[in-house]
């Protein structure tokens, strides 16, 4: 039998844990403020950007959206200003994703110091500081919970939060800039056996059936069932598609093998990922970068 993994109490403890470290910041500093920029209409970006303003409500941060639809005149120049506002207030700021490529470059023109989700040419400067994407975060910790939780075969180093890849297999579904990218910079960095799934592969099924670990980020109902995976597999789906008005995730949990453990999406990763944002927010926040 398989098993969906339910992350609500790590949501809360998190949730908790991040709404005293930014009270006692907020205390004695401006109050902790995430720009977003948000251009078109992307169901899921909505959706997405809406998770953010309801979590930011609940544990202090002020969250400001600047939408556009992608046809104004002036976007580019409202876009230009709002850049240089957050270069002197050292806010936080964030390009909800997906974006048209004439949109892109602004991405490598927000400051390191800003850049919560790490999505700057700048990021390798920020994994220095130890902050992480949010994505990389939010997987980390959810892998944590579900091997604990199920007595799972990898081994996990207790003290320090730290899994144990070595002589393990991941495959990672996807190489998009939020979900496959950061996970395969990450993974470079452990021991595992790394498999790289994109659109061009052949065969991708025979290759994640090889694995311990499956992630999948490319936002493709139902994509990944039970002829891609192998029995006491972990599968963490942090990809989400429209499909007349709901979001489905990447895979399929009513056909998943025996003895699989399923963090699914919509509900899973998702709202993982942007308290990870959030403590991103608070981690640059306390760096100082006003020096």
């Amino acid at each position: 039998m398989s098993i969906i993994f339910s992350n609500t109490e790590l949501k809360l403890k998190l949730k908790n844990s991040l709404k005293e470290g930014i009270g006692k910041y907020n205390l004695n500093k401006p109050k902790l403020t995430l720009n977003i920029v948000l251009i078109g209409e992307n169901l899921s970006s909505i959706k997405y950007v809406n998770l953010k303003k309801k979590i930011g409500a609940e544990i202090g941060v002020e969250v400001l959206v600047h939408k556009f639809t992608g046809l104004e005149n002036n976007i580019h120049q409202e876009i230009i200003e709002l850049l240089g506002k957050i270069e002197l207030t050292k806010q936080g700021i964030i390009f909800q994703l997906p974006l048209d490529k004439e949109f892109q470059t602004y991405l490598n023109q927000v400051p390191f110091y800003s850049d919560v989700d790490l999505l700057s040419h700048s990021w390798p400067t920020l994994l220095e500081k130890n902050v992480l994407w949010p994505t990389v975060s939010a997987i980390q910790l959810c892998l944590y919970e579900m091997i604990i939780s199920q007595n799972s075969n990898l081994e996990i180093l207790l003290a320090s939060k730290i899994i144990n890849l070595k002589g393990k297999t991941v495959a990672v579904v996807g190489q998009g800039k939020l979900v496959g990218s950061p996970t395969l910079n990450w993974l470079a960095k452990t021991e595992a056996t790394i498999i790289s799934i994109n659109k061009d592969t052949k065969n991708p099924q025979s290759l994640t059936k090889q694995a311990d670990i499956v992630i999948s980020g490319v936002g493709v109902p139902n994509l990944i069932n039970s002829n891609w995976l192998k029995k006491d597999s972990i599968i963490i789906d942090a990809g989400t598609s429209d499909v007349q008005g709901s979001l489905i995730g990447d895979v399929n949990k009513n056909d998943i093998p025996e003895n699989c453990i399923l963090c699914p999406s919509p509900g899973g990763i998702g709202p993982l990922t942007v308290l990870c944002l959030f403590q991103n927010l608070l981690d640059l926040a306390k760096l100082n970068f006003n020096k």
